[in-house]
């Protein structure tokens, strides 16, 4: 699936994503917390291979206004309570990530910070080592200072793409 980020004149940033049958699912933000968070989710899933999270399941030709809708108006496979597990430690991990944007730890602290928030919330904790969460963090960092450098009206382009033969978990 391509991904496209385009920065417009009117302070937006549009990202449209592109399945391989050609259908697409888009958004406009104005929010720069959204651009994090598209691009965080980017690196988290691409990085480990996860392909039952965010851009897995619009792969899968669910909508980016499926997630943004009021949850009486999800379909049922989005209802978080019926997201796979990979989707709910994907939202985790993004959350902490995109906070460490602002805040960085060490790595050691941040396993543990992690560690604790998935044990409060009940959700397993993704088999992840120290290596992965530093290449989650280079290429978040890639990602951004890309952003930060595309001109006005100009597009961000990435694929996503995972291998099928990724370890699933329900």
């Amino acid at each position: 699936m391509r991904l496209h980020f385009t920065k417009d004149v009117h302070k937006l940033c549009v990202l449209k994503c592109i399945r391989s049958d050609g259908s697409e699912t888009w958004r406009k933000t104005t929010l720069p917390f959204m651009l994090e968070h598209d691009l965080v989710h980017y690196a988290v899933e691409t990085t480990l291979n996860f392909h039952q999270a965010f851009y897995g399941l619009l792969r899968q030709g669910y909508n980016i206004t499926d997630f943004e809708a009021p949850r009486h108006l999800r379909p049922a496979a989005l209802l978080p309570a019926n997201l796979p597990l990979e989707a709910k430690q994907t939202e985790m991990l993004v959350s902490l990530l995109q906070t460490e944007i602002h805040d960085s730890t060490d790595i050691e602290d941040f396993i543990s910070i992690a560690q604790l928030t998935f044990q409060a919330q009940g959700i397993a904790f993704p088999a992840i080592t120290k290596e992965q969460i530093g290449q989650v963090r280079h290429k978040i960092w890639q990602l951004l200072n890309q952003w930060n450098q595309i001109p006005l009206g100009e597009t961000l382009h990435l694929q996503f793409s995972v291998s099928e033969n990724a370890h699933q978990q329900d």
